[in-house]
């Protein structure tokens, strides 16, 4: 039976790819088109982070005048919990208290992160097949050229790799951002381009159960073939990390920072029970270091090129932040220098 969910994500997961390669033919890097993608699509989806920071500011507003009201509630209805429940519904009606709605935009960004991701992860997964059907193509044929040369057929690999590659998938420290930012190889093993697992690249070998006999060429199929065509590439570039941790590092940092500029929206509780709001501060800031926690794997690793969107995305968030936290507050200032004004009149 198909999986419907399944076949929707990866329908969307393609999409995101071909546009990701649709800018990247643009401009020639993938880094680059990386970049100028996250900037897109941040902008496009800047309308729902303004919602949401509107939801949770109105909420927390109404959340301040709900606390001595469900205090001075509790009371009023003792034990019975029926009749605050009733009562309760009723005053979050009055305030214009809506968990559910601040809570969409935030399950919409949380669904967009996982399909962003399974985009990544399907254009690593072809750039990494394309690469290893060119660099198979470039061996190949200069080894049936060259009556069998090994030597003469890894150059031709080298060559052609440092021509159509090369400068292409780098981005200042990292060779390769394909692959992880930190101790992984810029190329990938066989084990690694095969595996869907954790830091495995997920592609399929097209050659696998290929093996044919074109005059004097023999291609050989599956791993064997890979680390026959790949070797030169791994001696030559497998000779360091890929990256130094920095875009993982980076991506936590701001994290961090930006978990603590949005002040998570905090439910009112019943009548001020210390209990249930300490239990509920305890549970807010594990979600609040959660996200930084999740990005911290995603960055280790997956490839560069998902860190880096995440780095982006996650500055760019920082920054609309910081300018939203600056309009607020000159928002609350006037609001507050109004209502004194109405109150002294």
């Amino acid at each position: 039976m198909v999986d419907i969910s399944s076949v929707m994500l990866s329908g969307v997961s393609d999409v995101v790819a071909k546009f990701i390669e649709w800018i990247y033919n643009g401009v020639g890097n993938y880094a680059v088109a990386v970049i100028l993608f996250t900037l897109i699509l941040k902008v496009a989806l800047s309308p729902l982070d303004v919602w949401q920071k509107i939801a949770l500011r109105k909420n927390n507003k109404a959340m301040e005048r709900l606390k001595p009201k469900l205090e001075k509630l509790q009371k009023q209805c003792g034990g019975n919990k029926e009749l605050y429940a009733q009562k309760q519904m009723q005053l979050y009606k009055e305030e214009g208290y809506s968990m559910f709605g601040s809570c969409i935009p935030m399950i919409v960004t949380l669904v967009l992160f996982f399909v962003i991701f399974a985009g990544f992860r399907a254009e690593v997964k072809n750039v990494n097949v394309e690469m290893y059907s060119e660099m198979r193509e470039a061996y190949y044929s200069t080894y049936d050229a060259t009556g069998g040369d090994v030597d003469a057929s890894k150059q031709a690999v080298i060559e052609r790799f440092e021509k159509d590659y090369a400068s292409r998938i780098s981005f200042l420290w990292v060779n390769n951002i394909f692959m992880p930012d930190g101790w992984q190889d810029a190329i990938p093993a066989y084990d690694k381009f095969v595996s869907s697992g954790i830091g495995g690249v997920g592609a399929t070998d097209p050659y696998k159960d290929q093996a044919s006999i074109t005059g004097d060429r023999y291609e050989n199929a599956g791993e064997t073939g890979y680390n026959e065509v790949m070797l030169a590439l791994q001696e030559k570039y497998n000779n360091r990390w890929n990256g130094f941790l920095i875009l993982p590092l980076l991506v936590v940092a701001l994290s961090v920072v930006s978990s603590k500029l949005n002040k998570p929206m905090q439910a009112p509780t019943a009548g001020g029970n210390e209990q249930t709001e300490a239990a509920m501060k305890a549970n807010m800031k594990v979600m609040q270091y959660m996200m930084p926690v999740m990005m911290g794997v995603f960055a280790l690793f997956y490839s560069a090129a998902f860190t880096l969107y995440m780095f982006i995305s996650s500055l760019f968030t920082t920054v609309f932040q910081l300018v939203y936290n600056l309009v607020a507050k000159r928002k609350d200032k006037k609001e507050e220098e109004q209502r004194l004004i109405n109150t002294y009149k």
